[in-house]
């Protein structure tokens, strides 16, 4: 239980980040049966495929090194159910992370947006 009302929190934090940035979120927690999507934002005329990784220590390593080739394929396949379900064609698409290190004591975070992910 603790895991997921961190990866919530973070994902939260991710949202209202992105927003600050210029991005409109265009839907959160998108399910599919390939996976789930964790944010799906819009800038420009782009849509943004985004994979929230945080930890609250770097004894796993960085938050966006768990997104491995196996991870990218299922978001993929996510991505083009999610297109597919909104009727999108011919968009521009990316896939971004925002990795988050939370200081739960200091109740503070490190946020990093990493964008154009390729595998």
């Amino acid at each position: 239980m603790y895991t997921q009302k961190i990866g919530r929190y973070g994902e939260n934090l991710a949202a209202r980040f992105l927003i600050s940035k210029g991005f409109k979120i265009l839907a959160r927690n998108f399910q599919t049966r390939y996976g789930e999507l964790d944010l799906v934002a819009e800038r420009e005329g782009v849509i943004h495929f985004v994979e929230v990784k945080t930890r609250t220590g770097l004894r796993s390593g960085e938050p966006e090194e768990a997104i491995n080739y196996f991870k990218m394929r299922r978001l993929q396949s996510a991505a083009q159910s999610f297109l597919l379900s909104r009727n999108l064609v011919d968009v521009g698409c990316q896939f971004d992370s925002v990795a988050l290190v939370l200081d739960l004591k200091a109740k503070k975070a490190k946020v990093r947006l990493i964008e154009n992910i390729i595998f």
